[in-house]
């Protein structure tokens, strides 16, 4: 809709003239005589300088003389120019041609704007020109050159015929609701009569104006009429009407109404249902409608079903002065009946209310199915259903079948066969209906395909059974039914005398329990779930293998081997594998095997056949040619005891078996090579001879054998003596009665001492401790051991008394000197004849002379014998007179390796002293301390002590003969550890320098020894660590302590990880042992969690009885819980014996931890 303002208005009116208008043409003949210089103007409007209008608007001749084409472009640019552009159909004016143009404000009257121009200048610009509905146009033509070349010819624009008259229209400030009726007159004018007339309206008092819409001028009687429509515009408002009219493309002037009022009224349209729509519950239902009101107020909307009273739903919408479309909620159409309903919708403003009434159609349920059947054969269901729906109808395409899991598309077709099924199956079948809204009825059935008709297969056969297979199409679960001649065959393939139905597994089954070499008739059928069965198969003939003979008997020499077995009946042949290799004997039952060595071996196995194939070998015989007579027996041993004697001799080449002679009695020895002869005495004699036999003959007797048997053992020797010395230890005992030799225990070393009764132990240690024991040794054992004899080696020499410090005192002279090791006493020399013997390390000499001098010697002595005399001393007695005051006290002396210091007490506050060192006298002052340095260990000197006087020298009244000390210990020591159950005991290499050793034990010193370098640490706990260090020491100190070791006590229990029902073994070994007659190995265990399976498993049988194992030298005390072990086993003097001396087998009772405990 455009919408135009007044002041643009008067320009339109030109540019609306060439609309829709015919153009007029006429020719003239100007005076110039140029013929037909047609001209027209085309007028072009530009609105704004924004839209733009052109259009050819014909001039018309006026004066009733000639006319003329001419075209004038005609345009406007602002409000007050416009400019014409005139074009001709003559294409060339002569030069100087010109024109004049006059164009005049009103149609007939007014006075023209003359207007000139060239021809070279094709448009003109008015300036000025005042608005106005039409305007005339003129063009003067004035001639070439100058010269008039012809008359004034004037042109101008027409205008409507007539303008229209309203013949009716509303009344000054009437109402009008919803239309309202314009009615018009248009008068022609000439021969141009009016052809439209354009309606406008304005709602602002005739400020602006809308297009309503251009409609013919007049129907009849040139009276035209238009209805409009009110309900557009916005409810109370004031509008007005006008209305011009077009006469070939000019618009006249406009016939105005009076002002009127518009009211609309309420307006509803129903959208949805829609008359007689079918509703149904599978879709969503929205109530629609259209309605429009007032713009001042709100509209209530509400909706009805049938006969209800309350509204299903109710909306408020307002701004309702144009049409709007309203959505109720969803109906929920389950809440009514199947079939036809109607809907009544009302609008309220708040004055009036209207309604409208739709009636629609309800559709809730499915089709009803009727016909639904279903046939099956073995790969085909074929399905046939039919339905009806009374409401909606069915659908175009209203059928679905499905079968099992495959469904069809909707079908037209009630009938749909579903093939390629497997046989004896059950599906499931449904047919479906749908109505035309969707609705979708359905029957579900299960149908079993048929069983198909089973084929047989015979495979593999042998003697008692065949196996059948069979083919078809059908499920692993399928129940077959099989005879086998004039019997049925069971689930497990066994024979019945009565049909069975069962299901073979991979649809194979093995007849059983069928004779060898015959022929049945096989013939199966099958059933579906439903019991249904198919027919009989047809027959298969099957023959059973024959089964292979039961024996084959060999006949044997050194040359052949004869084969025979039992005879098969029937057609059958014979096969025989001789060596591997297979031979066709024909229907021979025996073969002769030929050329053959003495003594080989031969393999044989024969089978039948017949038209089935060949049998099953039977068994393998193993035959061997006879050999040739063994040689006689070689390597006969005899081992005599007290009671029995024990024959043994080499295996044979080719012997078979033995016979031993004894004492003149042949009796056969089997195949073994041991004979054992009991029940004897001791010292008897017997004789024995041996012989080989095998199948080819008996070989030659052995040389005869002469045997005793042995004595019992001797007594154990008694009054054992032992004569130490410093380095060696004879030992004797008494000849003991029957023994032929006596074995000596030295140190829990066993040597051999052949028949002598003494022994010299040589190379010992001084004061190192022994352990002696004896026994005695014959052809029939060994006697116990002897009570054990301990005795310890004499010590050395003892060395010879060092330090030795001599003082003189009022009671006599008084000898000290330093201990000596191992010395029980001293002897003390005086004056080279007197000796005294002292048990200690000191003598005090007393009843001298005065003043007389006495010469002193000590010497240590011992077991083994003395020492050497140490240095002489020589020492004078004191005055009577000045015994008390010259004597000295407290001497003493303090010697390192590097220096000697002598102090004593003075005998006065004054009392100078001189000191003789090694001869050489030194002034000691008044000190009473004398310190001689910087000398070498183990180095000798002597002191003298007196008091310095005027004149005569005075008397010596201390003498001293001291030694330095040696160097300290700088030695390593390295220990090493042996660890039995409840001791370890500890070893290590002498040091040179060493007087003794001290043992630290967990980190106290709990011993020392004197030159011994072994220590036994006794007591200990079982399965328990210990830690030791050792050192050196002699007079100068000690050394460092050896590195620490730690060593463990052995634990005798062993903790086992059983299992239930399952068996393990425990083995025990010895080492290095010299001696098995004093040892016993004892184990004992939980009864109620392991039991003894084998005590003794170095042999096939199983041993679990107490006594003596068969084929060992072990005897053995089992009871539940507890073994004891004792080996007879001799081992030579000086050597010992290590390896294991059974392996026990136990049986867990139970699953779980438990312990073994073992002790030797």
């Amino acid at each position: 809709m455009r919408k135009i303002t007044v002041l643009t208005l008067y320009f339109f009116l030109i540019t609306l003239i060439g609309q829709n208008a015919s153009v007029l043409a006429a020719s003239i003949t100007p005076d110039n005589g140029l013929k037909n210089p047609n001209w027209s103007y085309v007028a072009s409007h530009n609105f704004g300088e924004e839209d733009f209008y052109s259009s050819n608007v014909p001039g018309s001749y006026l004066d009733g003389k000639e006319n003329l084409i001419f075209d004038i472009n005609h345009s406007r640019y602002g409000v007050y120019h416009t400019r014409l552009e005139f074009t001709s159909n003559k294409n060339n004016l002569p030069l100087g041609c010109g024109y004049e143009i006059s164009f005049a404000p009103t149609i007939f009257g007014g006075s023209y704007v003359i207007l000139k121009g060239f021809y070279n200048e094709p448009f003109l610009d008015i300036e000025g020109v005042p608005g106005g509905a039409a305007r005339d146009i003129k063009i003067t033509k004035v001639g070439c050159f100058g010269q008039n070349i012809g008359s004034i010819h004037v042109y101008k624009t027409y205008k409507p015929a007539n303008d229209p008259v309203l013949i009716s229209n509303p009344r000054n400030n009437e109402v009008h609701k919803e239309n309202m009726l314009l009615k018009w007159k248009v008068q022609p004018l000439l021969t141009i009569t009016p052809s439209t007339v354009k309606i406008e309206i304005s709602l602002d008092g005739g400020y602006s104006w809308d297009d309503v819409e251009t409609v013919p001028a007049w129907q009849s009687n040139y009276e035209g009429e238009y209805l409009l429509n009110l309900n557009r515009y916005r409810p109370s408002t004031q509008a007005m009407v006008r209305i011009s009219a077009n006469d070939s493309g000019m618009w006249g002037e406009y016939a105005y109404s009076p002002l009127f009022t518009i009211q609309t009224v309420m307006k509803q349209s129903i959208l949805t249902p829609t008359s007689g729509q079918m509703v149904s519950d599978l879709q969503s239902f929205i109530p629609t409608v259209s309605v429009m009101g007032s713009a001042s107020g709100n509209l209530s909307l509400s909706y009805f079903i049938d006969a209800e009273s309350t509204p299903r739903d109710t909306k408020v919408i307002s701004n309702t002065a144009t049409a709007q479309q309203v959505n109720f909620n969803a109906l929920n159409v389950q809440t009514l009946s199947e079939g036809m309903h109607t809907m009544k919708f009302t609008v309220n403003d708040g004055a009036q209310t209207i309604q409208d009434t739709v009636a629609f159609q309800v559709d809730k349920n499915a089709p009803a199915v009727g016909i639904f059947q279903a046939t099956a054969t073995d790969t085909t269901i074929q399905v046939t259903g039919t339905a009806t729906d009374t409401v909606s109808g069915l659908h175009a395409l209203p059928h679905r079948f499905t079968i099992g899991t495959s469904a069809t598309d909707w079908l037209a077709a009630g009938t749909h066969t579903a093939t390629s099924l497997i046989p004896n199956t059950n599906y499931t079948v449904k047919f479906e209906a749908r109505d035309a809204v969707g609705h979708i009825g359905s029957q579900t059935k299960s149908v079993q395909t048929k069983a198909q008709s089973p084929s047989l297969v015979l495979g593999q056969a042998n003697e008692s059974s065949l196996e059948v297979t069979f083919q078809d199409g059908n499920p692993a679960g399928t129940q077959y039914q099989l005879k086998a001649g004039s019997q049925y065959v069971n689930g497990s393939g066994g024979l019945s005398s009565t049909a069975v139905w069962f299901t073979p597994t991979n649809k194979k089954i093995r007849v059983t329990g069928l004779t060898s070499n015959t022929t049945l008739v096989y013939q199966t059928k099958a059933k579906n779930a439903l019991g249904e069965e198919t027919g009989w198969s047809s027959t298969r003939n099957g023959e059973t293998l024959a089964s292979p003979p039961a024996v084959l008997t060999p006949e044997a020499s050194q040359r052949y081997l004869r084969i025979s077995w039992p005879t098969t009946g029937g057609t059958v042949t014979y096969e025989i594998e001789v060596d591997g290799a297979v031979i066709n004997n024909g229907a021979s039952n025996t073969y002769l095997h030929s050329s053959l060595t003495p003594n080989t071996r031969h393999t044989y196995r024969v089978r039948v056949k017949n038209g089935s194939g060949a049998g099953s070998w039977s068994p393998q015989l193993v035959a061997f040619t006879l050999p040739d007579p063994p040689t006689a027996p070689l390597e006969i041993q005899v081992a005599p005891s007290q009671k029995e004697q024990t024959i043994t001799w080499g295996i044979v080449a080719r012997a078979d078996s033995y016979d031993i002679e004894v004492d003149g009695v042949v009796i056969e020895a089997g195949s073994v090579l041991r004979y054992v002869h009991a029940g004897l005495e001791p010292e008897t004699q017997h004789t024995y001879r041996i012989r080989a036999k095998n199948t080819g003959g008996i070989s030659e007797w052995s040389a005869l054998i002469t045997s005793q048997t042995l004595p019992y053992p001797p007594q154990k020797p008694i009054t054992l003596t032992a004569e130490p010395s410093i380095h060696e230890m004879a030992v004797s005992w008494e000849a003991v009665a029957g023994a032929t030799g006596y074995e000596i225990e030295v140190d829990g070393l066993i040597l051999d001492n052949a028949n002598r009764t003494s022994y010299l132990h040589k190379k010992l240690e001084a004061l190192s401790p022994h352990t002696y024991r004896i026994r005695a040794t014959n052809a029939g054992g060994k006697s116990a051991w002897s009570e054990p004899l301990e005795t310890v080696t004499h010590p050395e020499k003892p060395a010879i008394p060092t330090n030795l410090i001599a003082t003189a005192e009022a009671d006599g002279n008084t000898l000290t000197w330093y201990k000596v090791p191992h010395a029980e006493s001293y002897e003390i020399e005086i004056d080279g004849s007197t000796i005294m013997n002292v048990t200690t390390n000191q003598y005090t000499h007393t009843g001298l002379v005065p003043n007389k001098a006495y010469a002193y010697r000590v010497r240590a002595v011992n077991i083994s014998g003395h020492s050497e005399w140490g240095s002489k001393v020589t020492l004078t007695a004191l005055p009577n007179q000045q015994a008390s005051d010259l004597a000295l006290t407290n001497v003493a002396a303090v010697v390192t390796n590097r220096s000697i210091t002598v102090s004593w007490e003075t005998v006065a506050m004054d009392a100078h002293y001189e000191v003789e060192v090694d001869g050489v006298l030194t002034d000691n002052g008044l000190d009473t301390i004398y310190h001689h340095g910087g000398l070498k260990a183990n180095e000798f000197h002597t002191y003298k002590i007196r008091l310095k006087q005027e004149g005569t020298p005075a008397n010596w009244i201390a003498v001293l003969s001291l030694s330095t000390l040696p160097d300290s210990l700088q030695a390593s020591i390295e220990v090493e550890a042996v660890a039995n159950n409840n001791s370890i005991e500890l070893r290590w290499d002498q040091v040179e320098g060493a007087s003794g050793y001290d043992i630290e034990v967990d980190g106290q010193t709990v011993a020392s020894t004197e030159t011994s370098t072994t220590y036994t640490d006794t007591g200990l706990e079982s399965g328990t660590s210990h830690t030791y260090r050792v050192r050196a020491k002699n007079e100068a100190g000690v050394t460092v302590w050896s590195p620490a070791i730690v060593k463990s006590t052995t634990s005798p229990s062993y903790i086992v990880n059983g299992v239930k029902g399952k068996t393990f073994d425990l083995s025990l070994l010895g080492s290095n042992v010299q001696d098995f007659s004093e040892l016993t190995y004892v184990v004992t265990y939980d009864a109620s969690a392991l039991e003894v399976v084998d005590l003794y498993d170095f042999t096939p049988a199983r041993d679990t009885q107490s006594g003596k194992i068969a084929g060992s030298n072990l005897e053995v005390t089992y009871t539940p819980g507890r073994i004891t072990y004792k080996k007879s086993q001799n081992i030579v003097p000086g050597t010992s014996w290590s390896g294991e001396v059974t392996t026990i087998i136990f049986k867990s009772k139970m699953t779980g931890q438990t312990t073994i405990d073992v002790k030797v």
